[in-house]
């Protein structure tokens, strides 16, 4: 006999796909967000630990951009494997 699919069924795949479809997306954009707060060097040679490996291994930084008079950075960057176009911007640190 088929066993017919229950709500609690479709309630597990869709929770199945949340954690396998969406949740490396996510982290791949917390690390990325979180490397704008790294230092400018580290930042250009995508070696600034735990954001800069693993799911965003293979990054290349196409450009960093600092403007000292607002106290903000940020950098664009490619990930190929990933296909993805980033621009990460860190807002200004000494306003609170």
């Amino acid at each position: 006999p088929h066993n017919k699919p229950t709500h609690t069924d479709s309630l597990e795949n869709a929770h199945t796909f949340m954690h396998t479809q969406m949740r490396e997306p996510a982290l791949a954009a917390a690390y990325f967000s979180a490397a704008a707060y790294c230092k400018p060097d580290a930042v250009k040679a995508w070696s600034c630990g735990v954001n800069c490996s693993g799911i965003t291994d293979g990054t290349t930084v196409i450009s960093y951009f600092a403007f000292p008079n607002y106290d903000t950075t940020g950098y664009v960057a490619v990930n190929a494997a990933m296909r993805w176009i980033v621009v990460a911007f860190r807002g200004s640190e000494s306003l609170y």
